[in-house]
Parts: structure tokens; C-alpha cells; sequence
């Protein structure tokens, strides 16, 4: 099997991203709106415990600790597999059929609905084994010893791992492969493809991850998230995964 070029296949997909946003701004605008109207209970739920020192400086006590960080993540694991997830899937879809046809608010429906059991179960899954991991970090730092440290450092090796997995759950899903089938490609694309996803990623989370270190933009990313950011997603996911698929049908 042979070996894609990292860079050029990164700014293939970047050029091919940002060409898409300029010359469909209406539909980037309308995936963006959507898809932030899926994730902004979630949104809504990390501002208000990361930005709010208020209801920090009431946590002091170790098990409040693990309380708050519990509920934060129960609340994101339950409405990413319910709506979040498969509302992503379904405008991938909608993307990736716009390409041969016109979108319609039928169509996106028609999308969701077929592939809304498959995605909201990869999602839940995959949002309670993300959480289930975060929250050994939470115990680990309440309750340090020796077999914790190995633990966390073993949930860290996990946590990097799922995080590079997720890039290739939509375009699987909506090509109607099963929960097992999702989990098993991802997983043999994410091996055989490591550096590229670990790009992708990387890219996908440049944005949150500039606001965790510099919380004083974040009024100018909230624009980004509302505007572009969706879209951006769907098209980077759509062409890096276009590219690393094709290989394997030659």
C-alpha cells in the first residue's frame, strides 16, 4: 500500500477547504449555523464551567471536583450521541450530495433519519469512553499514588488515540457501514494513516484549543464557530478522507 505525501496531501485539503468556503459562502453559512445549533448545549455547558471563576472558586472540596466535572460530562456525552453526532453526520451527507444534486431540508431529514441509530451509537460510545477516561484524570489528581500515575498515563496514550479515531466517523457512517465496521476502519485508518491523522486533528482542533489558552478571544472565535467552523469541518473531514480512502480502492 503505498504512502501519501504528509504535507502535500494536508494542503491539498486545506486549499481544496478554503476554496469551498469562499465560493459556497450561503452553504458554508447554513452548515456552520446548523451544525453550531447542534453542539451550543454543549458549548454552552464548557463556557459556563471554564469561563465562569464564580462557580470554580465554590469548588473545593476534591469530590465536588469530580461532581462537577461528572455533570459536565454527562450532559456532552448524552447530547452528542442523541443530536450532536448524527446532525454531523447528516450534513456530511448533505455535503457530500451536493456534489451531484441540490440539498434540500428533505434530503438532510432523509440522511439523518437513515443514519441517525448508527451514528448516535458510535457517538454515545465513543463520548462515554472519552468521558470515562477524563474522569480517571479527575481521580488521579484527588487521589495520587503509584498505580494511578501508571493509569493516567495509560488513559492519556487512549485519550490520544480516540481523539485521532473520531476524523473518520462521519464519512463511514455515511457510507452505511455498521457500529463494528465503524469502530474496525477507523481504527486500521487511523494505524496505517498516523501522521495524517494526527494533522487532521490537529487542524480540527486548532480553534478550541487556541480559546483554552487565550480565553480573552474568544467573542472573536464564537463568530468562528457560528460563521465557518462547521463547514470548515465537514469539507477538511470530506477531502482528507476522499484522499486517504482512495488509495485503498486502487
Amino acid at each position: 500500500m503505498r504512502k501519501l505525501p504528509l504535507f502535500p496531501t494536508l494542503g491539498d485539503s486545506l486549499k481544496k477547504t478554503f476554496k469551498e468556503l469562499y465560493s459556497s459562502m450561503g452553504f458554508s453559512f447554513l452548515l456552520s449555523l446548523l451544525w453550531f445549533t447542534a453542539y451550543l448545549p454543549i458549548i454552552f455547558v464548557f463556557i459556563s464551567i471554564y469561563f465562569n471563576p464564580t462557580l470554580l472558586s465554590k469548588v473545593k472540596q476534591p469530590g465536588d471536583i469530580f461532581v462537577l466535572f461528572f455533570g459536565m460530562s454527562l450532559v456532552c456525552t448524552i447530547w452528542n450521541g442523541l443530536v450532536a453526532g448524527p446532525v454531523t453526520t447528516a450534513l456530511y451527507g448533505i455535503y457530500e450530495n451536493r456534489k451531484g444534486d441540490y440539498p434540500s431540508t428533505r434530503m438532510f431529514f432523509q440522511i439523518f433519519k437513515k443514519c441517525y441509530t448508527r451514528s448516535a451509537g458510535v457517538h454515545f460510545v465513543y463520548s462515554l469512553v472519552v468521558t470515562a477516561l477524563l474522569l480517571n484524570f479527575v481521580i488521579i489528581f484527588t487521589r495520587p499514588n503509584v498505580l494511578m500515575l501508571i493509569a493516567g498515563i495509560i488513559s492519556l496514550y487512549m485519550l490520544f488515540f480516540l481523539a485521532l479515531l473520531q476524523f473518520y466517523f462521519h464519512p463511514l457512517l455515511f457510507l452505511d457501514n455498521g457500529f463494528k465496521k465503524v469502530v474496525k476502519k477507523s481504527f486500521l485508518l487511523t494505524v496505517d494513516n498516523l501522521g495524517l491523522s494526527f494533522w487532521y486533528a490537529v487542524i480540527i482542533g486548532f480553534l478550541p484549543v487556541l480559546t483554552l489558552l487565550i480565553p480573552q478571544i474568544m467573542p472573536v472565535t464564537m463568530l468562528v464557530l457560528f460563521f465557518i467552523y462547521g463547514a470548515f469541518i465537514i469539507y477538511i473531514i470530506n477531502h482528507g478522507f476522499e484522499t486517504i480512502y482512495a488509495k485503498y480502492d486502487e
